[in-house]
């Protein structure tokens, strides 16, 4: 069962991999550009999914919907504002450019996030849509974390009615 395990996990891992390298081929074939940030707002994504389900109770597929404009609006920002200005410059600028950006980008997730690992159980293994349901209360803490934050959930406390999540 774990060699079986292993292999799905290696194939998706493939996968993501691909697609990356899909995005970095377009972005160089079209716009010209070598933008090696690519691989940092992945982890970005992924700490915001991470982020949602474990604070919020959102199922991570579901913060697709969240995360693909935020980080629509925030590459856009970054090509208009910055990329845009050195776009006719030769390859080496956009590519010193970006690994720069790409530097800062990954020293500010340090900082925010520290270099722990993390892990995200879904329960059950494929998730719901309403969100985690909390065991001692049989209620979904999402919504309920969406539509009734009291002080103790805003300061971050754990004494409020929902228990522990």
């Amino acid at each position: 069962m774990y060699t079986l395990q292993i292999l799905l996990n290696g194939v998706v891992l493939g996968c993501l991999y691909a697609c990356i390298a899909a995005g970095f081929s377009l972005v160089w074939g079209v716009l010209n550009v070598i933008n090696l940030m690519h691989g940092s707002f992945i982890v970005l994504g992924s700490y915001l999914a991470w982020g949602a389900y474990n604070s919020l109770g959102i199922n991570p597929l579901i913060s697709l919907a969240i995360a693909a404009p935020v980080f629509y609006g925030l590459g856009y920002l970054i090509q208009r504002g910055i990329l845009n200005r050195v776009i006719a410059a030769p390859v080496l600028v956009t590519l010193t450019l970006t690994f720069g950006l790409d530097l800062m980008l990954n020293n500010a997730m340090i900082l925010a996030f520290r270099a722990d690992y993390r892990q995200l159980i879904l329960d059950p293994p494929l998730g719901t849509i309403a969100g985690r349901q909390n065991s001692r209360h049989g209620v979904c803490t999402g919504a309920h974390r969406c539509a009734l934050p009291d002080s103790a959930q805003v300061a971050g406390g754990s004494g409020n009615h929902l228990g522990p999540s």
